[in-house]
């Protein structure tokens, strides 16, 4: 063997590494047509806390879903619940 490795080289000196996150999760903010969404992302969305959605949620103010165990609720209907005043 010559010391010379056969394998071709990937990418070059100015290759950029993969960048990683600081720990925190994106949270996509546009959704498609009857997307569901977790408890989480319903309180960001609505700048609310998670037990202000749960409390919609058994007032009956706001439809959830279970799916697998996880409660999930439509885009739509957050954004419904949250009206004008006027």
């Amino acid at each position: 063997m010559s010391g010379h490795d056969a394998r071709p080289q990937r990418g070059g000196p100015n290759r950029r590494r993969p960048e990683r996150g600081n720990g925190e999760r994106k949270i996509q903010t546009t959704p498609g047509p009857s997307r569901y969404v977790s408890i989480r992302f319903a309180a960001h969305r609505a700048s609310v806390s998670k037990d202000t959605i749960r409390r919609m949620i058994a007032d009956g103010a706001l439809p959830a879903y279970r799916f697998r165990g996880r409660i999930r609720i439509a885009i739509e209907d957050i954004d419904k619940a949250m009206r004008p005043l006027h």
